[in-house]
C-alpha cells in the first residue's frame, strides 16, 4: 500500500505501465516508430518550451479526465 497519491503515481508508473521494448514490435509498430523519430523540419514543429507546459498542466480542472488517455490532471500536477 502507498501512503501518498505521490507514491502511489510513481508505484503506478513503475509497475503497471508497460515497458517500450523494441523487440517486441510487430511491422506495424516498427513503422510507426520510425515514423515518429523523423524529424520534422519546420517551425510548426518546435519543442515545448517549460514554461508552455506549465501553463497547460496549471489549467487542467481538478477532478476532471484530461482526455482520452482518461489520466486525471492531479497526475500532471505532482512532481514525482
Amino acid at each position: 500500500m502507498t501512503k501518498d497519491l505521490q507514491e502511489t503515481i510513481k508505484y503506478t508508473l513503475e509497475n503497471i505501465t508497460p515497458e517500450d521494448n523494441q523487440s517486441n514490435d510487430n511491422t506495424t509498430h516498427k513503422q510507426i516508430r520510425a515514423l515518429v523519430q523523423e524529424k520534422l523540419d519546420n517551425n510548426v514543429d518546435k519543442d515545448f518550451t517549460l514554461l508552455e507546459i506549465n501553463t497547460a498542466v496549471a489549467s487542467m480542472k481538478e477532478m476532471k479526465a484530461s482526455g482520452e488517455d482518461r489520466i486525471p490532471s492531479e497526475v500532471y500536477k505532482v512532481r514525482v
